[in-house]
């Protein structure tokens, strides 16, 4: 979880905590990951290598950059409903005060 002082349009926020998930799955050498997300419209985005002159447009270049360097990292689409954990920490986030990172990984 992150706080972000940037002042970002909802989709925006969405593909810059994508980018920033991916940076430090990258930097803790983590090879095989699959991103969820439940905005099927940035999922496609991201997917289409949406091309533009807009923040969300470069934001998604940078994803897509790092997704080349990382061939075994998937994003996907998944419905809210069906990743309540992701839902409920984004809820919590709000009330907390800085980054936060939770350092248990399952292998399942």
């Amino acid at each position: 979880t992150n706080i972000c002082m940037y002042n970002l349009k909802v989709a925006e926020g969405e593909v810059m905590a994508i980018l920033e998930a991916i940076r430090v799955a990258t930097s803790r050498g983590w090879s095989k990951i699959v991103f969820e997300r439940d905005s099927k419209v940035v999922v496609d985005a991201i997917q289409a290598n949406h091309h533009g002159v807009s923040k969300m447009s470069s934001i998604i270049l940078s994803i897509n950059l790092l997704l080349q360097c990382n061939p075994k990292f998937e994003i996907k689409f998944n419905k809210r409903q069906a990743n309540k954990s992701a839902h409920t920490l984004t809820r919590a986030v709000i009330s907390w005060s800085s980054r936060t990172f939770f350092n248990c990984v399952s292998h399942y």
